[in-house]
């Protein structure tokens, strides 16, 4: 299929999909591979953030006590700080 000289209005979806796989994703599935593997960890370490802090939410925001309330504060300061320093180290940026 010549996608260069089809109308838009003329091409269909799966068409698209199937030009798009040949002559650009194919090439890269291993790396595509790889980062579905990565957003998969990345998900299940939310999860495990989020399981992890439930006791000290509940105990500080529904239980009313203030005592551990900068806990909160410094675990939330510390997950942005290293996922802040980990996408300035793939960007080579600096912080």
């Amino acid at each position: 299929m010549d996608m260069k000289s089809s109308s838009p209005k003329d091409i269909k979806q799966g068409a698209l999909f199937l030009w798009l796989w040949r002559e650009y994703l194919r090439r890269h599935m291993w790396v595509l591979a790889i980062i579905v593997v990565l957003m998969m960890i990345e998900g299940s370490m939310v999860g495990g953030l989020a399981w992890m802090m439930q006791p000290l939410f509940d105990g500080v925001f529904v239980g009313g006590s203030k005592s551990q309330l900068w806990l909160v504060d410094q675990a939330w300061e510390y997950h942005y700080s290293v996922s802040l320093e980990g996408s300035c180290h793939w960007c080579n940026c600096a912080v």
